[in-house]
Order: C-alpha cells, then structure tokens, then sequence
C-alpha cells in the first residue's frame, strides 16, 4: 500500500444521491492522486473519483466493488482505496473510496449528438449487459447482482469511450450454491424510474432480470431525452422520481403494454436506426415473450423469465 493524498478539483460535487434510497448519502469529486516516494517527493497519478458517502446499514461498497474486482468483472473502475473514517460533527458510517476515474454519465455524454456514434452506443451498451451478466454469473465464491442501476451509474470513459458500471453500494454478494442465481432483502432499493417491475410491485426476490430490466429504462430515458419528443407531463411522471412507487408502476404497466406503446410514448422520430432497434431488441427480449404477460411478470414469486 503506498501513501498518498488528493487534490479535489472541485469542491462541488458533481454527482451524488439524496433521495430514491432512504438511509444513504453520497457526494461524488473529481480529484488528482499524488503519492508520496521513498525520495521523500511526491509522484502525481492519475485522475481519481473520491466518493464520500454516509449510510445507516453495516454494508460497505468497498466491499463489494472489491469482490467484482476479484471476480474480473469486466468494465468496472479499478479501487484505488476503500475504507471508513471518523467524522465528529457527524457520527455514522462514513465510508470513502477512491477509484480510477471512470469518464461521464451516459445521460449526458456528448456522444449522443452525433448520429456517427450510434454504434458507438450500441456497443457501450453490450458491455454494460457483459459486467452485469459476468456479476451474476461470479466464480466459485459468490456472484453480484448490482440492485441500483440507474443513468448515474453507467458511464462512458475516455477517447475509445469504454463503458463502465459503478455504485456498487447496493449490490448483493450472494453463495455460489444459490444455483438459480437469486437473491433479495424485503425492502424496495434502487433509483425509482429505473426500477424493475418486480421491484416497483414490492416482490423482493432480485435477479440479473431486474438489473437488466433497468439498463433497458436507461437506454430508453436516453432516447427520450436525445431523440424523443414524447408528453411533456408523462416525461415528467416517468423520470423526474416524483411518483409513489405504485403510481409509477401503473403508468409503467400501461407504457409497456405492447411494443406499439412503448414505441408511440416515445415518439422518436429523429432516432438512429441502429438505436431504436436496440430498443426493440431489448423490449422484445424482456417483454415480447408469448408465453407471460406483464401480470405474470409481475405476481409471480419467481420471475418466469
């Protein structure tokens, strides 16, 4: 372990959470790593994440982005420190990590504005499906479900604009003996407008399903955002956190009807092609099958897909 110490870049956050998940606070800074040689100097490193974050339960994120480190889950930022500390104004679980910086949310990456990036975004999206696949699938010791997928959390770093999944705060270690590949807490965690189904009903049995049900709303919020011009008021009611968990999952019954609905609420007429059958790909791939409706999805005790 090599000491080192972090020049903040700015002391404004430029992400964090305050609300969705009760019981946790984060605060998000980009920083520059220097660390101290054995010449008595300092070496400048690479730009970093500091993440200070306070919570009310006894799990740590270091932890878990630890065991997807372990694992070689692909595209997950490297953890440079993870570790509690003290705060006498304010007592609790304080936790800090440090982590190689992992580059701009997917929502707002200027990649978007440029119609030449649709494969660009078809394959960051491929690699966000592979780390959440190769978590839950994990080794011998356990597997990962992420639980918090959110547009906040998936991001795009550097010039080749490689994906990466981070906030791993809420995920779930689970035994390898769990064959099945579920697990769940009787609780509804996660960022609201991207939770499953499932979870929006209070079923509290997790998969990699749920997770990958949520990537599927973060491409859609993007393709709203970008290239939709859908209801200004139902824009609002879907995305803006604002609706109880049970009114949002009526009007999400309603928009995932059929594919002809989840399309029109959109109205993307100014897509790529390459984008909107993405979209249809993962729609038809999670609630196009023949054989359940939305209903079984949701009733279910364990999800049939």
């Amino acid at each position: 372990f090599r000491e080192f110490r972090l020049k903040i870049a700015d002391d404004k956050a430029f992400s964090g959470r305050r609300y969705y998940i009760h019981g946790m606070r984060t605060w998000l800074y980009h920083a520059q790593i220097y660390y101290a040689t054995e010449a008595g100097k300092v070496e400048r490193g690479d730009d970093v994440i500091l993440k200070l974050q306070w919570h009310a339960s006894d799990a740590r994120e270091g932890d878990i982005h630890k065991k997807a480190n372990s694992m070689s889950v692909p595209h997950i930022p490297q953890l440079v420190f993870a570790g509690d500390i003290e705060m006498e104004e304010h007592p609790g679980g304080w936790e800090v990590l440090v982590m190689h910086n992992a580059g701009a949310s997917i929502k707002d990456h200027a990649i978007w504005s440029n119609f030449h990036n649709a494969c660009v975004i078809v394959d960051a999206f491929a690699g966000f499906s592979h780390t959440l696949l190769a978590a839950s699938a994990g080794d011998g010791s356990g597997f990962i479900l992420h639980r918090d997928v959110s547009a906040s959390n998936l991001l795009m770093h550097g010039k080749d604009h490689e994906p990466r999944v981070i906030d791993w705060g809420y995920g779930l270690v689970a035994s390898a003996q769990n064959l099945n590949r579920t697990t769940g807490l009787p609780a509804i965690v996660g960022t609201a407008p991207y939770m499953s189904l499932r979870v929006l009903y209070g079923q509290f049995k997790r998969s990699v399903v749920d997770d990958l049900e949520s990537l599927f709303l973060v491409l859609s919020y993007c393709l709203c955002k970008h290239y939709g011009k859908p209801d200004k008021d139902w824009y609002r009611r879907m995305w803006s956190g604002t609706l109880s968990t049970s009114n949002l999952l009526m009007e999400r019954k309603d928009w995932l009807e059929s594919l002809a609905t989840y399309i029109a609420k959109m109205n993307l007429n100014s897509c790529p092609r390459e984008l909107s059958e993405l979209a249809v790909d993962m729609y038809m791939a999670l609630f196009g099958s023949k054989e359940y409706s939305a209903s079984d999805i949701i009733n279910s005790e364990a999800d049939p897909r």
